[in-house]
């Protein structure tokens, strides 16, 4: 099976007197004009000067729009524009459940065969709150549950560490058993 190859349009600008904590809201306006993805790069200039080169990858269809936000958004005069092929492996959706709290998770295919599975950071942060543990368990059994091999039945992690331990029996109600358990259930598409 074929890797999918999508044309794109890359535009890249280094900026060096802008405040740097208006970066996160040029990206966040970069993909809501339509940018595939969008990202900062330290740099330094010619003098020695630090400075950052954005990037923005988008359709020609959406070119414009980012180009203007480019322009609108940060002290950039001049921009570069790059032609691309990209590369795009077919992809999945799924859910794994930790302790009742449902987070999604992307598995990347290639050959038919999974290369890559994330889950989604933003339901991790949600079901650690919901369930007063710390993002990093709730990642941590969130991933174990998302790499369970499909043909296998749901599987159950045990809790490992004294932390997860005490926070689960402070969390009983969430938990009786005292143990993480996570489920797999996909949902392609």
């Amino acid at each position: 099976m074929e890797t999918p190859v999508e044309p794109a349009l890359q535009y890249d600008a280094n900026v060096d007197d802008l405040d740097p904590r208006v970066w996160p809201h040029v990206i966040d306006k970069l993909l809501a004009a339509g940018a595939h993805d969008a990202w900062v790069t330290p740099i330094v200039m010619k003098k020695g000067r630090p400075a950052f080169t954005l990037s923005a990858m988008c359709s020609d269809a959406d070119a414009e729009a980012v180009r203007r936000v480019i322009f609108l958004e940060t002290s950039t005069i001049g921009l570069r524009e790059t032609a691309l092929q990209k590369f795009v492996l077919q992809r999945t959706s799924s859910d794994v459940v930790v302790q009742n709290a449902t987070i999604g998770v992307k598995t990347a295919f290639l050959d038919g065969q999974p290369v890559n599975r994330s889950v989604e950071w933003d339901d991790v942060v949600a079901a650690a709150d919901a369930l007063g543990l710390s993002a990093k368990e709730v990642l941590a059994a969130a991933t174990a549950a998302a790499t369970v091999r499909p043909e296998l039945p749901a599987q159950t992690v045990r809790a490992r560490g004294p932390l997860l331990r005490a926070r689960q029996r402070r969390h009983q109600q969430h938990d009786p058993t005292g143990i993480a358990t996570v489920a797999r259930r996909d949902d392609h598409g």
